[in-house]
């Protein structure tokens, strides 16, 4: 069954949220403040839904995806309360994510790490940092991105 989160928030928690097993999530919205991760995905077979919502981390990932199948992140924005050019978003291992309409503040960014199979990064908005991307996969778009 899907799990479904609207208009949450979280305040200066370690860690926010952590999605360990193969779920089905979708968090709609909110306010969203960790200390040190937001949300953390670790599941084979999870699929992640991110629409919308504040995403503040102050030393480590808003959002973290360690293993997934189906990642989507759209409309939110991402940011430090020191900008440190940290990546933000980190997806490590994942079968496809798609990325589009976010904003990302000074000193955050978007990493995309070698075994991320399929990727659609669109129409982001980068005030500094911007993407690093080491997919090996030649499955991806990555276009229309407004980088520094």
């Amino acid at each position: 069954l899907p799990i479904y989160l609207a208009d949450c928030c979280f305040d200066a928690c370690t860690t926010g949220l952590s999605i360990t097993g193969d779920h089905q999530v979708k968090v709609i919205a909110g306010d969203w403040d960790a200390e040190n991760f937001g949300v953390v995905v670790n599941g084979a077979n999870a699929q992640v839904s991110i629409v919308g919502g504040k995403w503040h981390a102050n030393s480590n990932q808003s959002i973290d995806v360690v293993l997934a199948k189906n990642v989507i992140i759209s409309s939110c924005i991402f940011y430090q309360s020191v900008p440190e050019n940290n990546p933000l978003v980190w997806i490590s291992n994942c079968t496809t994510v798609t990325m589009d309409s976010c904003q990302f503040l000074t000193g955050s960014g978007l990493q995309l790490d070698s075994r991320v199979q399929r990727a659609v990064i669109t129409g982001n908005s980068f005030e500094s940092g911007g993407i690093i991307n080491n997919m090996t996969s030649t499955n991806q778009i990555i276009a229309n991105n407004l980088l520094p």
